[in-house]
């Protein structure tokens, strides 16, 4: 729906930049709030557009676009002695984002980096139309060979005509001497842009500075870089390509920056990106030695600082000492610049003392009543501190031997940020403490900074909810609390607490759009395995070893879930991933916690055969296990069944276990019948129910041969056919009425299907997530979408059978409906339980429904289908997409295929979503070698074979048989 005010977008840095350049902090201006982190160019659009380029990532689940150069990969990685590779796509670009396995035998490529660039490179060679359809290998180059932590890494970026692809990456990881991981963040089809005209400079400066102080007034230019080719997403959600100049440009009025692409052809800005991710704060804990408000003032050494002793320069030991030649007392002049420190005061002169030192009694600088003074110590102090915290586990880290320079006592209130490098806090104000005065809001900063400087090339990203995450984790781990930033709102309550008694938050569940309220889903997972590997190693190697694999995980991950996987490759010893790590049990309890482990079901083979013949056969194939962990290992388990119009036929199979695939035979039934199921799957700490749906948490399927009477798939405007949609009741706002037709965009946020159920297209509640719509229904309305007038004239037993993926809060609340006439023949469950009622119908994966229309057609022979959604005012959900719409009749049984040459329902000229059917068969191979007669055709009229799988459906009748 299109959304009737500002509310914060999700901040997703859409694509790593050519060098590090980013900035986080605690809270937004409100000049910003609402706003994309990446942007379009679209100066008359009511609110900004995202122009995110990423998409949905889909596991095992190769795009059309990647089917075969996947399957040759594969082949190429057997032929090398690979097996049990799994990988996640991007289903916009069709890349794949990360490839693992068991590991492909790299001798000597951890040592020697030659060894391991030459290995990388001819991968890359090899297989570059799957990393990146439409280049060539030369359009990549070496950015990176790195060995770090036991894992060799080699990057290459992505170049166009010899200018950098502004986030296109591909990297191998290799371990204990195997290919042990890839990483692709490639773009495809990267056009060429010949054009000889170019906008100048000075013309390409202007107008990106017009297009910032347009937004948020007086401007001034930072820096202009080189050309490079930007990607963005389009209005339509198609990834477009610029050949842009980056300029980067301050906003003098709020602290802003922005890096702006502007086309070297047009002259016109394509996107920008706010460099200055700003955070908020909310949590406060009882830690001391945080805040004034919180725990006692300690005397800490002033490591490093810089002296004047009767006009000598000097400096301090790393431990605070200092000694002189002469008298005692001496004259000494202390200030806040050293090695490892600066200190700039934003509110006028850098602080300094001007004492006289006496032998053996120690100098003390207290500043307690002075702010200004006390926020200048404080980061000095807390500077350093975090500083060397990080050196224990990222010794290697080149921006670690930098100068800490903290800005403090900015003219502003209750914030704080990092521009990637420097650290800069804000006076007090407004019931806030002076930032700089809060030891955990630094170390939080230069948590963001360290990010930055820490992801490898070509290899990481730096996302704003994984950052924000991650600084509040480094800032806990640093004092032992999980309760963050005590003393921000001048208590001593927690800001943010990344350790809840009452709940942890889930990916993707609790996504809320706000990168501080998200990254707190990664902040828990990594204080829970920090937690767990203390248990299970003890304090002191519990906790360094937490803190080398978030850093770890850092260099190379993209986001929140993709963490989790490089938190594994990084506590890997042996190069393969499939058959655990040395910690893999603990990490995999801190992150199930949080459903960010990569565990879940792929249907394999649920099919009908033949009415001849015996068995309805399921299998599920339950992934992302490791039987070594307790609680991880399959132990069998059971499928239950029932005859839905025949409440006394009912039954229980036996689930066989064959390593992590599960599979029964559901006894041959009748024709004419549905068929529900459900498998209860047995682990030994408990048990997994399929399907995943509180509210309808059985599969079904129909059993027998039906004639089509209208279908559509949906790849056609279904308003062209004579479906119709409209609001029945609420105030008429923009996008009220929110039927659309098109792709499927679901996200996390909506839980809305990312991909069709066949084809591109589906229709549904408000499904696209591009410009001002955010895949919601609205509250307080009732839509409907209605199909249009079907002719059922000749037959008795009419249904409808189509494709659901549904999200809609407890019928108690909102109901979604199927309905002809006035008549309800389906709303989703109802718990019953006044308004503590939360059982809310979420599916997870495209389902089959069946719906009996026979007792609702009309006097003249005709059924239309209706489609309905009431909402309250509260909770609103991704609602009604639905696709694969067929309005079919069974008339009776087709007698069964006996001998050669019968007919068969599974005929060559059966199946197909129109009515006219038969465009979608697959025909017979007559050169298959395979044993056995051919199936002939089944008689003229279309008939499909309709079934609930537990991942997608099976259409048999769409392909001819071969018996054998």
């Amino acid at each position: 729906m299109r959304k009737t005010s500002l509310v914060p977008a999700l901040l997703l840095a859409s694509l790593c930049a050519v060098a590090p350049s980013v900035a986080s902090a605690f809270d937004a201006p409100p000049a910003f709030a609402g706003r994309p982190t990446f942007e379009r160019y679209e100066p008359s659009a009511a609110l900004p557009s995202n122009a995110q380029a990423r998409s949905t990532r889909v596991w095992d689940r190769a795009p059309r676009i990647s089917v075969a150069s996947y399957s040759r990969f594969l082949a190429d990685m057997a032929a090398r002695g690979g097996h049990s590779f799994r990988a996640s796509f991007d289903e916009r670009s069709g890349v794949p984002s990360r490839i693992y396995g068991a590991g492909v035998e790299a001798p000597g490529a951890v040592v020697d980096g030659a060894l391991a660039e030459a290995f990388a490179y001819d991968l890359l060679s090899d297989h570059v139309r799957l990393f990146a359809p439409g280049s060539k290998v030369g359009d990549f180059v070496l950015v990176a060979n790195d060995l770090d932590a036991g894992t060799r890494t080699v990057a290459y970026a992505q170049m166009k005509d010899g200018e950098r692809v502004r986030g296109g990456q591909v990297n191998f990881r290799f371990k204990n001497d195997k290919l042990q991981m890839i990483g692709c963040e490639a773009l495809p089809w990267v056009p060429s842009f010949a054009s000889s005209a170019q906008a100048s400079d000075e013309s390409a400066e202007k107008a990106a500075l017009d297009w910032v102080s347009t937004d948020f007034g007086r401007t001034a230019t930072r820096s202009i870089g080189s050309p490079l080719v930007v990607p963005f997403a389009t209005a339509g959600g198609r990834i477009a390509f610029a050949r842009a100049l980056p300029v980067v440009v301050d906003t003098l009025d709020t602290a802003g920056r922005f890096e702006v692409f502007v086309d070297l052809e047009s002259g016109r800005p394509v996107a920008r990106q706010q460099l200055l991710h700003f955070a908020s704060s909310s949590v406060l804990l009882n830690v001391p030695l945080r805040s004034p408000a919180y725990g006692p003032r300690i005397d800490a050494p002033a490591v490093l600082a810089t002296l004047n002793i009767e006009g000598a320069a000097a400096f301090t030991s790393p431990f605070g000492a200092v000694s002189w030649s002469g008298t005692s007392p001496t004259p000494i002049e202390v200030f806040l610049t050293g090695t490892r420190v600066q200190v700039l005061n934003d509110a006028g002169l850098e602080a300094s003392l001007n004492v006289s030192i006496a032998d053996a009694t120690p100098l003390v600088w207290n500043a307690s009543d002075d702010e200004t003074i006390d926020s200048q110590l404080s980061a000095f102090v807390h500077g350093e501190t975090v500083r060397e915290f990080a050196r224990t586990f990222a010794p290697q880290q080149s921006f670690l031997n930098q100068q800490v320079q903290a800005t403090v006592n900015i003219d502003d209130v209750c914030n704080a940020y990092s521009d990637g490098t420097t650290i800069n806090f804000y006076a007090a104000g407004q019931g806030c403490e002076n930032t700089g005065r809060i030891a955990d809001v630094i170390y939080h900063e230069y948590g963001h900074s360290l990010h930055a400087h820490a992801i490898i090339e070509g290899v990481g990203e730096f996302e704003g909810a994984l950052s924000e995450g991650a600084s509040d984790y480094l800032a806990a781990t640093i004092t032992g609390d999980p309760g963050t930033a005590r003393g921000f709102f001048m208590d001593a309550d927690p800001l943010r607490d990344i350790d809840p008694l009452n709940y942890e938050n889930h990916w993707p569940e609790d996504l809320v759009g706000e990168v501080h309220e998200d990254g707190k889903i990664i902040a828990q997972a990594l204080w829970d395995m920090r937690k767990e590997l203390v248990a299970s190693l003890g304090e002191a190697e519990g906790v360094l070893l937490s803190n080398e694999l978030y850093y770890q995980g850092l260099r190379r991950a993209v986001d929140i879930p993709t963490m989790y996987l490089e938190i594994l490759a990084a506590d890997d010893d042996d190069g393969d991933l499939t058959n655990g790590t040395p910690n893999v049990c603990e990490i995999n309890r801190a992150f199930d916690l949080h459903g960010l482990r990569t565990s879940g079901t792929v249907g394999s083979s649920l099919g009908v055969t033949p009415v001849s013949q015996d068995g309805y056969h399921v299998e599920a194939e339950i992934t992302g296990l490791y039987p070594q962990c307790p609680g991880d290992a399959l132990v069998g388990g059971k499928l239950r069944w029932r005859d839905r119009g025949n409440p006394g036929l009912v039954g229980e199979v036996p689930l066989e276990l064959d390593g992590n695939k599960l599979s029964a035979t559901i006894p041959e039934q009748e024709a004419g019948t549905v068929i529900r199921y459900q498998l209860e799957v047995e682990l030994d700490a408990g048990t997994m129910t399929l399907p995943d749906n509180a509210a309808d948490d059985e599969y079904e399927f129909f059993i027998g041969d039906v004639t089509p009477l209208y279908c559509t798939d949906f790849e056609s405007d279904p308003l062209d056919e004579g479906w119709q949609h409209g609001l029945e009741d609420g105030e008429e706002t923009e996008g009220a009425d929110d039927w659309a037709w098109g792709e499927a965009k679901g996200s996390p946020k909506n839980g809305d299907p990312a991909v069709a159920f066949s084809g591109d297209n589906v229709f549904g509640n408000d499904i696209s997530l591009e410009d001002n719509f955010n895949g919601l229904y609205q509250p307080d309305k009732i839509n409907y979408a209605q199909s249009p007038v079907v002719d059922t004239q000749g037959h008795t037993n009419v249904r409808l059978q189509y494709r659901r993926w549904l999200n809609v809060e407890d019928a108690h609340f909102d109901r979604a409906s199927i309905m002809v006439g006035t008549d309800v023949l389906w709303q989703n469950l109802d718990s019953d339980n006044g308004d503590t009622s939360k059982t809310h119908h979420q599916d997870r994966e495209w389902r089959f429904h069946d719906v009996d229309l026979s007792d609702h057609i009309s006097d003249d022979g005709t059924v239309r289908v209706t489609y309905k959604l009431a909402s309250d005012g509260g909770l609103e959900l991704g609602g009604w997409t639905i696709d694969d719409f067929c309005i079919v009749a069974f008339d009776s049984p087709v007698p069964p295929c006996e001998g050669a040459g019968c007919e068969n329902e599974g005929g060559a000229n059966a199946g197909g979503n129109g009515a006219g059917g038969g465009d979608d068969v697959n025909p017979v191979d007559d050169d298959d070698d395979g044993c056995g007669c051919d199936v002939p055709a089944a008689p003229a009229r279309s008939s499909w074979l309709a079934l609930g799988l537990l991942g997608g459906l099976a259409l048999l009748a769409r392909r001819r048989l071969r018996l054998g």
